[in-house]
């Protein structure tokens, strides 16, 4: 019964360095909004918020007590403490979310909570390449995972439309990889948005580069950093993906030794991949992953591995020598040879290789990690439990967040169970957790990028968290009801589904 009210006089106390980061993101969301800190203590004294640690509780879980006199966080790691305060930060009014607010109830109700996440790997993706974001967004869309309690932010940096990291090596991979003229995805948007402004490109990643209006950008080393100690303060990690062999173009159109030809192309789907028979190829590749193995301290790094063009692989002697040399069956196999030797590299580093579900097709290692997304695949998943394989479940038609929302609606991301009927318990283990991807082709700017996101999002994070049998679709769309509230708060333009049902039209008036 009742309600624990927040106060200037309001005192944490931590008696570990593993609480602090909890305890300073309450303070900090206090400052903010109520426009006072609330000071952490060493001394349990007249504190009425207490960590404490109990080493009895899982990684990540946390055991809240809220009366009307204290709150109590129990966790066993800094992970827990901090999911505990997220959930004070659900359960305080929206205006916590607010600068300057004018709120005086800072109150949340008595309530006894004992929580764990069901996977480790609850994960959002966004994707840089065709449209860029800047590090201010970046940063705002990890305090969406933090207050939604995901953990995993997959950033995709490379492709053919655009190479988004600085490479001290190879200059030229921003000097001239991270600009273009207009893509044909920069034409629709453009088109689109003449009736519908959300798809107006965003003004300010356009430059003036040797006398040309350019469209691009990409992160500096430092700013990479930054973005990682950023994500770091709120239990997240950042996986970094940089595209090989397929998806390269940006990089083979500076270097173009790196293919079968000497210059950069296109093939019926998908843009002519790095030659495999050419030493150079596998010195270029690792030359980048040394530098993005030292830049980042996530333990995967993603090579993408998908949709490669096998064909000119078909016609390049050089290719079709390499695949008679190491007595290769076909191209496929050719690719797994190329994924083995970077992956060998990788681990030589203390990293594991992480991939779509395409690195399967050629032949695992024992230690590759992929990400399911083709739902016309399912043997993927199959093949690589009974291999003994870790797997990521992030599928086209439900976790694709870039899709129209009439397409994959807000009820269907809920309702979908991320572990398949014929998995044994043993090869369920294997499956880490779920990710949802933002591909940016139809993403131009940050506001459309939360019109894609949301709600979709929290129905992300809940089948990420909570176990099976807890979901309750019903009592969901209940509880989205408040979190309406929260996301107005956090000034996030989200998808409101059509009024369908009706006899006559519905027109807005306003």
């Amino acid at each position: 019964e009742g309600s624990y009210l927040f106060s200037k006089r309001t005192k944490i106390f931590v008696d570990n360095e593993t609480q602090k980061p909890a305890a300073k993101y309450l303070s900090d969301l206090f400052e903010k909004a109520a426009g006072y800190p609330i000071f952490i203590s060493e001394t349990k004294g007249n504190a009425t918020i207490i960590f404490t640690e109990d080493k009895s509780i899982k990684p990540e879980g946390y055991h809240l007590e809220i009366s009307p006199k204290k709150i109590n966080i129990k966790a066993s790691d800094a992970a827990g403490y901090f999911y505990g305060i997220q959930t004070i930060r659900q359960l305080l009014p929206p205006s916590i979310e607010t600068a300057n607010s004018i709120e005086k109830n800072w109150s949340v109700p008595s309530i006894v909570i004992n929580d764990t996440p069901r996977f480790s790997w609850r994960g959002m993706q966004m994707d840089f390449s065709r449209h860029f974001f800047s590090i201010d967004e970046v940063k705002t869309f990890l305090n969406y995972m933090a207050l939604y309690k995901l953990n995993t932010y997959h950033m995709h940096l490379t492709d053919d439309q655009g190479w988004r990291i600085e490479i001290k090596k190879y200059p030229l991979l921003t000097e001239k990889g991270a600009w273009r003229v207009e893509s044909s995805h920069d034409i629709t948007c453009n088109e689109l948005a003449k009736t519908d402004p959300s798809f107006i490109i965003d003004e300010q990643h356009y430059h003036n580069r040797e006398g040309q209006r350019m469209y691009g950008g990409f992160f500096t080393q430092e700013q990479i950093k930054e973005i990682i100690t950023y994500a770091a303060e709120r239990q997240i990690e950042v996986i970094p993906e940089i595209d090989m062999p397929g998806h390269l173009k940006s990089a083979i159109d500076n270097y173009p030794y790196l293919s079968c030809t000497n210059e950069a192309g296109w093939g019926e789907l998908f843009s002519s991949p790095a030659c495999l028979g050419k030493e150079t190829t596998y010195e270029f590749t690792k030359d980048i992953l040394a530098e993005i193995v030292d830049l980042f301290p996530s333990k995967y790094v993603h090579i993408g591995g998908d949709e490669v063009n096998i064909e000119s692989w078909k016609k390049c002697p050089l290719c079709q020598k390499a695949i008679k040399d190491h007595h290769l069956k076909n191209e496929h196999e050719l690719q797994s040879f190329f994924n083995r030797d970077i992956e060998t590299f990788l681990n030589s580093k203390g990293k594991r290789l992480l991939g779509w579900d395409e690195i399967v097709e050629g032949g695992l290692s024992k230690d590759g990690t992929m990400m399911w997304w083709r739902n016309w695949a399912p043997t993927m998943r199959d093949i690589a439990a009974k291999h003994g394989n870790d797997m990521i479940i992030t599928p086209c038609f439900e976790y694709y967040f870039d899709a129209k929302h009439e397409a994959t609606p807000f009820e269907k991301v809920y309702q979908y169970e991320p572990i398949p009927e014929n998995f044994t318990k043993e090869q369920a283990k294997h499956i880490l957790g779920i990710q949802a991807n933002l591909w940016s082709e139809m993403i131009p700017n940050f506001k459309r990028l939360q019109f894609q996101a949301f709600p979709r999002f929290l129905a992300l994070a809940e089948t990420s968290w909570t176990s099976k049998e807890d979901k309750n679709y019903d009592d969901f769309q209940k509880r989205m009801n408040l979190q309406y509230k929260r996301l107005e708060a956090l000034n996030i333009q989200y998808h409101i589904p059509p009024v369908t049902g009706l006899k006559d039209k519905v027109a807005f008036l306003d």
